[in-house]
């Protein structure tokens, strides 16, 4: 596959797995959302909220920057006491706005870039870690 088709299907899996979450919180009370089930100490609002989190931190300037963001407190990310489902709807929103803002700056060219031997489009354009 080359790389312009490859952007276009990378595009389109990532807004595919937003609306799926979504479509899957959508479908649970208020209540339900801030509860966990199961074994998982994690509830969909404390999910969601985490990845709201951690898009920004891997997708911001990942052509040229190493993962983790200075600025980023990954412990908060993992209760939702005093949320409410719309604040963390937002932080779910600010996330993925990062991810597609940066999907779309992507260039062709930019997937086999490794500047700084950081983590960046070559990992994901190869399927394997490098």
């Amino acid at each position: 596959m080359d790389a312009k088709a490859w952007l276009v299907e990378i595009k389109s899996l990532y807004r595919q797995y937003k609306k799926n979450c979504e479509r899957a919180a959508a479908q649970v009370s208020d209540d339900d959302f801030f509860n966990s089930f199961g074994q998982s100490p994690h509830s969909i609002a404390v999910l969601m909220k985490h990845i709201g989190g951690n898009l920004p931190s891997r997708w911001l300037d990942f052509l040229t920057t190493d993962g983790e963001k200075r600025d980023r407190n990954g412990e908060s990310e993992f209760t939702a006491e005093g949320e409410h489902r719309s604040s963390i709807h937002e932080q779910w929103e600010e996330g993925w706005h990062i991810v597609f803002e940066t999907l779309d700056s992507l260039e062709p060219a930019d997937p086999g870039k490794d500047d700084n031997d950081s983590r960046s489009a070559s990992f994901c354009y190869s399927g394997n870690p490098t």
